[in-house]
């Protein structure tokens, strides 16, 4: 779904549970925030390829925090993508992203996804994407959840937060 021009929310179906990572793009950039749950990463690509925008063209993934739903595709992405994409989070759930600590609330898995996480983003820093996006740390839901208001369409995007 279409919010403005360049932030579409997608709509991924896993198991009947309906999940919306958001793409923002524009001439230069095009940024993924949240990647789905694991092996949904195929639905990922066909909804990007339905807005015209191959994954392949994915520069950033800000991840607003470390649930499940929200990681599940990133080591695929990376596989996909390379260093050509940079993985953005909070730092306080950068170690359980990228495998040091167990996720909070599924840690009893014997695989979880994980990878590299290449900035840490804090609370009021923008990020000089897509007519800017700032970072405002909602701890909470995980110590490191993070809200991104876009300021060019004055979107936010809450990840987990209410």
């Amino acid at each position: 779904m279409e919010i403005s021009k360049g932030i579409t929310m997608l709509q991924l179906d896993f198991e009947g549970n309906i999940i919306h990572p958001v793409l923002i793009w524009d001439e230069e950039m095009v940024v993924l925030i949240d990647t789905g749950f694991p092996g949904q990463y195929d639905d990922l690509c066909i909804a990007l390829e339905k807005i015209g925008v191959p994954i392949s063209q994915l520069k950033a993934v800000i991840l607003t925090h470390q649930d499940m739903d929200h990681i599940g595709c990133l080591p695929e992405i990376l596989q996909e993508c390379g260093s050509q994409v940079k993985i953005y989070a909070h730092e306080l759930d950068k170690p359980y992203i990228e495998g040091q600590l167990p996720l909070l609330k599924d840690g009893h898995l014997e695989h979880p996804p994980m990878g590299k996480v290449d900035e840490t983003v804090t609370d009021g820093q923008e990020l000089p994407f897509c007519g800017g996006i700032r970072v405002i740390h909602t701890p909470g839901h995980t110590p490191g959840h993070v809200s991104l208001y876009l300021m060019d369409s004055k979107t936010l995007i809450a990840g987990d937060s209410m």
